[in-house]
């Protein structure tokens, strides 16, 4: 059985105003496989256009591009007060979690359960 890690990526209930891209910190994946991102927004304030969570990834730490999602956008998009899920296969070494937001203001949050690649 594999184990799974929790890592949060923007704690409940973080505040994100204006447009913008917010992006948590490198996080070293090289011992995880996977990654299943879930997030969650609230209503907003203002009119909200877009709001997106995603995972960059990167082999050294300076060119980031957004994961991949075999069966899926790589984007979750999260509906007002709704949770989405995504999982993510982890091919390099770093990646760092990314919330965009086009519109005035909303409360949200991400985590993600890594599962450790088998030995």
């Amino acid at each position: 059985m594999s184990q799974v890690r929790r890592v949060v990526l923007f704690p409940r209930f973080s505040a994100f105003a204006s447009a913008d891209t917010f992006r948590t910190a490198p996080i070293n994946v090289r011992e995880f496989a996977t990654a299943e991102i879930t997030a969650w927004r609230s209503g907003g304030i203002g009119t909200i256009t877009v709001c997106e969570v995603f995972l960059e990834e990167s082999a050294d730490l300076l060119t980031w591009t957004r994961v991949d999602v075999p069966t899926a956008t790589p984007i979750l998009l999260p509906v007002a007060n709704t949770e989405v899920t995504a999982e993510y296969a982890l091919e390099l070494p770093w990646v760092r979690g990314a919330f965009r937001l086009v519109g005035a203001a909303v409360s949200a949050w991400a985590v993600g359960n890594f599962t450790l690649r088998d030995q």
